[in-house]
């Protein structure tokens, strides 16, 4: 017991000196950017920003031995030997997963790794002060911040920097991390719902976490969102226990900074906080008007309003941009039918199987009266997130994360419901029925793609699709390449499946020509203005036959049409052999207002919605004409 103690004051002393080491750092680089120390790197990485990775791994580190200690949770020899090889398992999936894939990430997929490559270069580039307050900018302005980025900066630097690599980095650094907050979630819990075979509850709860579809499916497409999960479970392990008897300073801290560390990592996060506090603190006030613990109460209300103070000091920026912006407009290409779609939406996700465990959880609680309580918050918790979230948009596989405490809480209901079977063979045989689904379930989603059908198992693909189409891609490029020397652009209509403009320009990273050459592009009404690119590049490609996301259809058609086409000839062919050909159009005659008007005129529709995404650009471009000329 000593030691441990002692090894905690080590790890807090360290975690102290390396604060006030970043600390000085920083004020140093406020005042000295150009000093040595600032421009050396090791790896080709900024070396200020490696220590200062290091110093928030500390951070977390110590918060979740604090937390462990806080919830009074000790492993067993048995527990940690089943931790490890839960790891090791899942580890050993990402590494033959990674090492047969043939994968292109675009889009969202390769947004975190591009934030990688451009944290490291600011951090490089513009110096440890200026790059450290801009991680700080991206958080209170982007949807996507680089909070997660900092965390995966020292094992992505001693890597190839290729986004198959970046994948590798988040799951030997998060993954272990997760699930050593998960294990000490389940002895928890253990602790509280009273399990009659403590050993079989945690090797159950851990197999099933292990396994469980809807925790891999992001990370295994290049999106490390599951990071959020570990300050989620690391909140309630702290607010669980929680009564409120006496002031606990050191841990309201610690919650409110893992509560703005959670929204930091993903703005969408704050659905999960805002529904989870919500259950809590309506559990909390209840249980203590109910007792007359008018002292706790009090205490409680503080907690409250301090937490408030807090967390909206910190985010201020963020919680202002998001009261003034109304993201169902934004969003409303991504919210194909509401709250009831993304409920069945959900038990797609999951699965007859797993939704069937969850309801006996559900009923398993409600007919115990000590445990009720966890079933109805647990219920309670997913549909108030599922209504929050709807109001913008429905959920995709990464959003889903913010459900996975509530769907694992309820699965360990059921999982303490079996353990309190006296009849030694029907427990016997509800573990095998109940282990070997989990285990089936898993299996079932590693060789499943997203085009696999399935009611039973989970819908959760965690097979990429593998494209045989990367040389003819490549091919595409290299032309781009010859054709586009000096100052000359394309721009790419297609915004779909399986291609669009992404796919191009990511098919090589970190090469970055191509992206220089060819647009993101534009389809999505609310969050797309109109491409310059129709009227400005100097080739436009599209595809047969057509692939189509929102608009790119009608912009397809449009640049069809008689006027046009005037302006263009046909330059090149490209078979992508899979039934796809692409076709670059060459200008030959420039931009004129006839050109202009008739795209003005074509989407007057989505102008009347959108003014300054449609005739706010033409109109620009048609006021630049008019200067040339």
């Amino acid at each position: 017991m000593e030691r441990k103690l002692s090894q905690k004051r080590i790890l807090t002393w360290i975690l102290q000196i390396a604060s006030l080491f970043i600390a000085i750092l920083f004020i140093i680089a406020r005042f000295l950017p150009n000093l040595a120390l600032f421009q050396a790197t090791i790896s080709g990485q900024s070396l200020c920003y490696l220590l200062f990775s290091i110093w928030a791994w500390l951070l977390l580190i110590w918060i979740v031995t604090e937390a462990q200690r806080m919830a009074g949770v000790r492993f067993t020899k048995q527990n940690l030997l089943l931790l490890a090889i839960i790891i090791v398992v899942v580890l050993g999936f990402y590494a033959y997963s990674l090492a047969t894939r043939k994968f292109i990430y675009y889009w969202d997929y390769a947004n975190y790794y591009r934030l990688q490559i451009d944290t490291a270069a600011d951090f490089q580039v513009n110096g440890f002060f200026a790059a450290a307050t801009g991680v700080i900018k991206r958080i209170w302005y982007y949807a996507y911040s680089s909070f997660i980025n900092i965390f995966l900066a020292v094992p992505f630097a001693f890597m190839p920097q290729t986004p198959d690599w970046f994948v590798a980095a988040c799951a030997v650094t998060i993954l272990p991390m997760l699930y050593w907050v998960i294990a000490i979630f389940l002895k928890l819990m253990e602790q509280i719902l009273q399990p009659m075979r403590g050993s079989f509850f945690f090797t159950a709860g851990i197999v099933l976490a292990g396994l469980f579809p809807l925790i891999h499916v992001s990370l295994v497409y290049g999106q490390p969102d599951l990071f959020g999960l570990i300050l989620a479970f690391l909140i309630m392990i702290l607010t669980i226990p929680l009564d409120f008897s006496k002031a606990d300073t050191k841990r309201y801290l610690i919650i409110f900074s893992l509560t703005v560390m959670i929204i930091a990592s993903r703005r969408w996060y704050l659905y999960w906080a805002i529904a989870y506090y919500a259950c809590f603190g309506l559990a909390v006030m209840v249980r203590q008007i109910q007792g007359k613990q008018w002292a706790q109460l009090k205490r409680f209300s503080k907690f409250v309003l301090l937490g408030c103070a807090v967390v909206g000091a910190a985010l201020f920026p963020l919680i202002r941009a998001i009261l003034r912006t109304n993201y169902s407009v934004s969003y409303s290409e991504y919210n194909v039918g509401g709250f009831p779609f993304e409920l069945s939406n959900q038990a797609h996700f999951l699965g007859y199987g797993l939704l069937i465990l969850l309801l006996a959880g559900f009923l398993w609680g409600m007919f115990r009266k000590q445990t009720r309580v966890w079933s109805i918050l647990a219920v309670v918790d997913i549909f108030l997130v599922i209504l929050l979230f709807t109001r913008i948009q429905n959920m995709g596989f990464h959003h889903t994360l913010i459900l996975v405490p509530a769907y694992l809480l309820l699965m360990l209901l059921c999982l303490a419901g079996i353990s309190r079977i006296r009849r030694k063979l029907l427990f016997l045989l509800s573990t095998a029925v109940v282990l070997s689904f989990y285990v089936t379930n898993a299996a079932v989603c590693a060789a499943m793609t997203s085009s696999t059908q399935t009611a039973l198992f989970s819908y959760s693909p965690l097979k990429l699709p593998q494209r045989d189409d990367i040389d003819e891609i490549r091919a595409v490029n290299g032309w781009l390449l010859e054709s586009c020397c000096e100052t000359k652009t394309a721009y790419m209509i297609p915004h779909g499946e399986p291609y669009n403009p992404d796919v191009f320009r990511c098919v090589d990273m970190p090469d970055e020509r191509v992206s220089n050459i060819l647009p993101y592009g534009s389809a999505v009404l609310g969050t797309h203005a109109f491409p310059r690119g129709l009227l400005l590049a100097d080739y436009v490609l599209t595809c047969e036959p057509f692939c189509s996301f929102s608009l790119a259809e009608k912009y397809n058609s449009a640049f069809f049409s008689e006027i046009p086409q005037k302006h263009f000839i046909e330059a090149a062919r490209f078979d992508m052999g899979n039934g796809y050909t692409f076709i670059a159009y060459q200008r030959i005659l420039p931009t004129d207002r006839d050109e202009i008007l008739f795209y003005e005129q074509d989407f007057a529709a989505e102008d009347a919605l959108f003014p300054n995404m449609f005739s706010g650009v033409l109109d620009e471009l048609l006021a630049d004409l008019d200067e040339g000329t």
